[in-house]
């Protein structure tokens, strides 16, 4: 069964649940169009049996390939309810874009386009609405995108009417398809639905290459001055610097008065977080340091501080820390109550992301690293009764 991605692009929210705080439009094509009156055909929530009554059985669909700017793309033509004219909608690498009530008429300004069709191409309006959308979907590029695409070619881009109407004239009509079903595909894709963001915060992961990494600095510039945040969970391994940490109020009386159960709720983070850091910092004193020291002396054959690191990163030591400071807010918000717990969370728990993250990215072949590890060195780690492969597991 094809998966219907629709569902992640639409507009449409739950009647329970349709507020929300950040509500960030994506565009949905790098050449974007001038609605009629201010109202895109993409404005309306249609469903896919509204796309399939008024455009897609009444339409024909054609494709085509430049080699210049659009690559392969997909044009949908078809008649307008509100009007006599055609409209035409174009999907290609660029995005979706659609043109309503196309002026195919000899006072277009596009009309060169249509002149340069092939003779047998005269008389089809279709394909005179094709040629006109062509041409008119050129300028609307700006000079930085046009630069980029052409970026890798070495001819010059003599996009003109006879360019437009040439390529118009190379659009073969789909008949394997029939035009409900291939517009059903569009619409599954995600492709004809408007697209929204609710959040204000993006994560940007890319790979770390000589030959983009200028570009890739800039995309992140762009989103947001993060580049600090820009790491190697192993070779850039450094500690996140906690200039903000919980102080308990100057006033020793409580600042909530709390039930029972809220009470017992507090402890029982306290007592968990507290059995946490406990077990972690235990792990790396009578383990992971024990097994550094080792290691650094030469002690154990086979086994050098890189591989040790490979396995065991030191972003564990980063993840500890953290755990001993939110332990440490914890103790000291108890006794003033829920509320100071919560601010205590609320200023402490975002220094976990960035350690949880380094740690996860620097462990992603823990699993099997550490089968390998207990096969050959088994017999000289450190507490080998107790820390086990299970219990390693359990650490990172």
């Amino acid at each position: 069964m094809e998966k219907d991605l629709s569902s992640l692009y639409s507009e449409k929210k739950d009647k329970e649940n349709d507020e929300t705080l950040f509500n960030i439009k994506l565009s949905k094509s790098v050449v974007e169009t001038t609605p009629l009156n201010g109202h895109s055909l993409f404005d309306d929530d249609k469903s896919l049996s509204d796309w399939t009554d008024n455009v897609f059985t009444q339409s024909v669909f054609y494709h085509g390939s430049d080699d210049l700017i659009w690559g392969k793309f997909f044009v949908c033509v078809y008649k307008s309810p509100n009007s006599n004219k055609l409209n035409a909608i174009i999907f290609d690498k660029l995005g979706t874009s659609c043109f309503e009530s196309v002026d195919i008429s000899s006072n277009s300004q596009y009309y060169p386009a249509i002149e340069n069709l092939s003779p047998s191409d005269q008389e089809s309006n279709v394909k005179k609405c094709i040629a006109v959308i062509l041409l008119q979907r050129y300028p609307l590029l700006s000079p930085s995108d046009l630069s980029q695409i052409l970026s890798n070619k070495s001819e010059n881009c003599d996009y003109d009417p006879p360019y437009a109407g040439d390529l118009a004239s190379s659009c073969q009509l789909i008949t394997a398809v029939p035009p409900e079903d291939l517009g059903k595909r569009f619409f599954t894709s995600g492709l004809l639905q408007n697209r929204f963001v609710s959040s204000t915060l993006l994560d940007v992961i890319y790979e770390n290459n000589e030959s983009t990494i200028e570009l890739n600095n800039r995309l992140v510039f762009h989103l947001g001055e993060q580049l600090e945040q820009l790491f190697n969970p192993v070779t850039e391994y450094s500690p996140e610097q906690t200039e903000y940490g919980y102080k308990a109020p100057e006033d020793e009386l409580p600042t909530e008065s709390d039930d029972d159960l809220v009470k017992a709720i507090c402890n029982e983070l306290l007592q968990l977080q507290t059995n946490f850091t406990f077990n972690l910092v235990e792990f790396l004193q009578k383990f992971l340091i024990a097994l550094r020291v080792r290691v650094l002396n030469e002690e154990i054959n086979g086994l050098s501080t890189t591989k040790l690191n490979r396995l065991f990163p030191p972003t564990i030591d980063e993840v500890t820390r953290i755990n001993c400071i939110f332990l440490d807010s914890l103790k000291t918000a108890i006794p003033y109550g829920s509320l100071e717990v919560l601010k205590a969370c609320s200023i402490t728990i975002p220094y976990f992301y960035k350690a949880y993250t380094r740690h996860e990215a620097a462990t992603k072949n823990f699993s099997k690293d550490i089968k390998l590890f207990i096969r050959h060195f088994s017999n000289v780690i450190p507490e080998r009764e107790v820390y086990t492969e299970m219990k390693n597991r359990e650490y990172n």
